[in-house]
């Protein structure tokens, strides 16, 4: 619904559209870049000027020399921030209400407050429990906590720090429960009668695409949610603007016509600025009712702002109101900067407000409301679409053409019989039944439509670009959006297109780091996965990580392959699988399925000891060379320089041993700098190897920092420079334990964690040998440390 229309002689709001835009543009993109010195206001004033522009006329010359200095000083406020450090998760005691259920029916908290057993206070939203919690109480509890934050790993690709703040709970205890404050209650219990009944009255494969829609819920199945990312139209499905305009804006249309219908009131009151004051009302319930997202919150925000300036008699000005919203919303909730939910949102709504001419009347509209829709959805994709790139790493190849089919058909059709349904089937499930088909046939269109475009756009995705990419797709997108005439578009098209081409053949050959080797401990949860990239292109992966121990996560799929893929590495030359343990190799078989690999090294121990267990399942008929150490023990691959031996397990494995102490054992050197890289091995093998093992530039610690490995005898044999643990954060096996943690505290010069600093990278030419973590850590090893070199005992 758009700003109310106003009867001849009303007055328009105040123009401070374009003051407001540079102001809250300027923070909103300050806030998105970070401290990074100059950089991030140079960045905001660009970019801030590029949203104003799009297609919106900056006024007199005094305004548009006034906007850049407003949009700089904004910047410059909000990009001086420094990052919030990593929280210290673990055992912490919450006080929160108990006000949703996820996708796999698990409570959420909402978190009031937030400590850990120190004292530390935490910056949580919400917290995913496990069952046994009632629905709408305010509970007090004591548990562990892990992060949900995403895997960390360098790429070329600049990472995108969301405000999403959430945790996983186990070993709850609570210590307090009581109903919770009355207007929450209220509005849990609705939401929860609501999902009921739309869930009691559609079919199985429509009722969690009706509960999104309706309530904001992460309800679609897997493969349907996995549809709707990969064609672009997830948006369609989480509350948004389009959800909280249609649905109050519809109910207030109905009120006021029903006003009209009473007489003495009519002529004492005008219905439309009494329906106006309701809306104002009404519309932040709404957004809290409908899942209380970023976006539906601004939406709802918008709505009010306009609603209580049509019931004063005056015509809102597009561009004040949105940029009034942006700068209150990062005032009161500056957090909202880094949701990509409010930026996406005020992306698409700087795109489609429609430009204005002399005295603030709006330029001739389309006269179809389809048409007006198809194009509101173009504009809104094309601005968005840098953001995406840069946010989630990759865009839908088909997203444009998606949004342009689907979104009027959802906005037309879907939404209102969605909304329909469930206040029809909240009153009566029994009529909500009575009705379902023309809602369930809709519903399955759209989940056909989806599945048409994911499909057919399954190999065409973007991969994840380099900050020149995202610089020159923002450029693009400006360009689009500004551009005049059909012209003026192919040559934004032909421009980019031959810059674009410039940048990835220079982003490729530098990834492919010829003449000097580097190494990544992939950041991969609690697991191991190490990428070598060698001086003569090739690129290696030792273990890949893996959804062990009842993890959901596949950090083949959401970890490796994206780096890959920023990498520019459409295959893999080789992959060495330590041993046969799920947190080393399951995500191995997302890799199989999207990447060609040339070889397979393994410790031989599963196919002889487990022939039909899941390792042996994972490569059974796999047309890619096995070997073993009967093969490999002795016989070095040497990649331009850089030499890569096993000496362990040798000649073979022992039957005697586990698995971990099997472990295969990889010596990586190059010039005077080496590596190593010990699996899971365990106390038994370091013994076993103590004569052979000389000093190194880095270890790789094995079985992630167990107590059962490091022994001081090896620590004192390999005195490294970095000791490199891989673990998850908060495990539930206390990886690193604290005495192996101070034993290469001792024993090294340095120590990096993948649980506290994120995937590590190290970059030597065979003399200068370089460190730097996901978390922003840099090192360099001291020259006069090398191959065979005392190592430093602190």
């Amino acid at each position: 619904m758009s700003a109310p229309s106003t009867r001849p002689g009303s007055r328009t709001s105040p123009h401070l559209g374009t003051p407001l835009a540079w102001i809250g543009l300027g923070a909103l993109l300050g806030a998105l870049v970070g401290a990074s010195g100059l950089l991030a206001p140079t960045l905001a004033l660009g970019l801030g000027s590029s949203l104003v522009a799009l297609g919106l006329r900056l006024g007199a010359r005094p305004r548009a020399v006034l906007g850049p200095a407003l949009a700089l000083a904004a910047a410059l406020a909000t990009s001086g921030r420094p990052p919030a450090p990593p929280q210290s998760l673990g055992r912490a005691e919450l006080v929160g209400v108990v006000s949703a259920i996820d996708a796999r029916a698990r409570p959420l908290l909402e978190v009031r407050s937030a400590r850990s057993v120190g004292g530390e206070a935490l910056d949580l939203d919400w917290v995913t429990l496990p069952s046994g919690v009632t629905l709408a109480d305010e509970i007090t509890l004591r548990a562990t906590l892990s992060s949900f934050e995403a895997y960390r790993n360098l790429g070329p690709h600049p990472t995108y720090r969301s405000s999403v703040r959430r945790a996983f709970a186990r070993d709850v205890v609570v210590l307090d429960a009581r109903p919770a404050p009355s207007l929450d209650r209220w509005l849990i219990e609705l939401r929860e009668r609501v999902r009921r009944s739309i869930r009691a009255s559609l079919a199985d494969d429509v009722e969690g695409l009706v509960v999104a829609l309706v309530l904001g819920d992460p309800s679609l199945e897997a493969d349907d949610a996995a549809d709707a990312r990969a064609s672009g139209l997830s948006h369609v499905v989480a509350v948004s603007g389009m959800h909280v305009t249609f649905v109050v804006g519809a109910c207030l249309a109905l009120l006021a016509a029903a006003l009209r219908r009473i007489a003495p009131l009519a002529r004492r009151l005008d219905p439309r600025r009494l329906s106006y004051l309701v809306g104002a009302s009404v519309a932040p319930l709404y957004a809290a009712f409908a899942g209380g997202s970023p976006s539906a919150y601004r939406a709802a925000a918008t709505a009010s702002v306009t609603w209580l300036l049509a019931a004063r008699g005056r015509r809102a000005d597009a561009l004040s109101v949105t940029g009034l919203v942006v700068v209150l919303g990062l005032v009161f909730t500056p957090q909202a900067a880094r949701s990509p939910a409010f930026v996406l949102s005020v992306l698409a709504t700087a795109a489609v407000l429609e430009p204005r001419g002399e005295g603030g009347a709006a330029r001739t509209s389309p006269t179809s409301l389809a048409s007006s829709i198809v194009l509101s959805a173009t504009r809104a994709s094309i601005a968005t679409a840098p953001f995406t790139l840069y946010c989630f790493d990759t865009l839908p190849p088909l997203s444009i053409l998606a949004n342009i089919v689907v979104v009027p058909v959802v906005a037309a059709v879907l939404l209102p019989l969605g909304t329909v349904h469930a206040i029809v089937a909240t009153l009566s499930v029994d009529l909500g039944r009575a009705i379902a088909a023309p809602t369930e046939g809709v519903v399955r269109a759209f989940l056909a439509l989806s599945r048409f475009f994911a499909e057919r756009g399954a190999h065409l995705a973007i991969p994840p670009l380099d900050a020149l990419e995202l610089v020159l797709v923002g450029a693009l997108a400006f360009a689009l959006l500004t551009a005049r005439s059909k012209r003026g578009v192919a040559l934004a098209l032909f421009a980019a297109g031959l810059a674009l081409s410039a940048a990835e053949v220079r982003l490729a050959s530098s990834e492919a780091m010829r003449g000097a080797l580097r190494v990544s401990f992939l950041d991969v949860g609690q697991g191991d996965a190490t990428l070598i990239d060698f001086p003569d292109g090739e690129a290696w992966l030792v273990d890949a990580g893996g959804a062990s121990f009842g993890a959901s996560r596949d950090p083949g799929r959401e970890a490796i392959l994206p780096l890959l893929r920023a990498r520019r590495r459409p295959h893999l030359d080789g992959v060495i699988v330590t041993h046969p343990h799920p947190d080393h190799y399951g995500g191995l078989r997302s890799l199989l399925r999207a990447i060609p690999i040339h070889e397979i090294w393994d410790s031989g121990q599963a196919a002889e000891e487990a022939p039909e267990g899941e390792w042996a399942r994972t490569y059974a008929g796999l047309l890619v060379p096995l070997s073993t150490p009967e093969e490999l023990c002795g016989a070095p691959r040497v990649h331009a320089g850089a030499r890569l031996e096993v000496i362990s397990p040798c000649p073979r494995f022992d039957p005697t041993l586990d698995a971990n102490d099997n472990s295969i054992v990889l010596r990586l050197s190059f010039g005077r700098r080496t590596f190593l890289l010990m699996g899971d091995a365990e106390a038994s093998t370091e013994a076993r190897l103590a004569g052979s093992i000389t000093p190194s530039d880095v270890v790789k610690v094995g079985h992630h920092g167990s107590r059962t490995s490091s022994t001081e005898a090896f620590v004192g044999a390999s005195r490294p420079w970095l000791a490199v643990i891989s673990a998850g954060a908060n495990n539930r096996f206390g990886h690193p334990h604290r005495e192996v943690l101070e034993r290469w505290e001792r024993g090294a010069v340095e120590v990096l964690r993948t649980d506290r600093d994120g995937g590590v990278t190290l970059v030597t030419d065979g003399e200068r040998l370089e460190a730097v973590t996901s978390s922003g850590r840099r090192l360099e090893a001291p020259p006069w440390l090398s191959r065979g070199a005392p190592g430093l005992i602190r």
